[in-house]
């Protein structure tokens, strides 16, 4: 019994020491962008501690599992520069409130390849049908043309 108080003391404490945050995330025009990811790494291993994602009006709130002398936090979203930020154990016992502007990048992609398929096709005196096509439909019909 005196383990288990014991364990629980040990991570009530531990939760107490770690740190949160909340702030805000807009584009460089002032509006609130959603599902931008927020990241909270290790900076002794670059390893992802905890991480969250920005609500519809932008904002977020994170906590710290462990209690670093330092974090990175890293904001990222496809379209957009990656903003990194990295804080000292005395800016953060100062001010728990972090806005970012994150501004738009210009994203290309390579190469796109589209790939169809007919949902029926004949060769020579064959009908064949594609089943996935009509897997989409509640009932399926199929007529006999003999």
């Amino acid at each position: 019994m005196n383990k288990i108080i014991l364990l629980y003391i040990f991570l009530l404490s531990s939760f107490c020491n770690a740190q949160s945050f909340i702030g805000h995330v807009r584009d460089e025009t002032g509006f609130d962008l959603p599902n931008v990811s927020v990241l909270l790494k290790n900076p002794k291993t670059s390893l992802v501690n905890n991480f969250t994602t920005t609500q519809k009006n932008g904002t977020y709130a994170l906590n710290s599992l462990i209690d670093f002398d330092s974090i990175h936090i890293e904001f990222k979203k496809t379209g957009y520069v990656t903003e990194f930020i990295k804080l000292s154990k005395e800016a953060l016992d100062i001010e728990n409130k972090l806005n970012i502007v994150l501004y738009k990048s210009d994203f290309e992609l390579k190469e796109v390849l589209v790939k169809g398929q007919k949902a029926v096709y004949t060769k020579n005196d064959t009908t064949f049908v594609s089943s996935p096509f009509f897997q989409q439909f509640k009932t399926k019909q199929i007529m006999h043309f003999f």
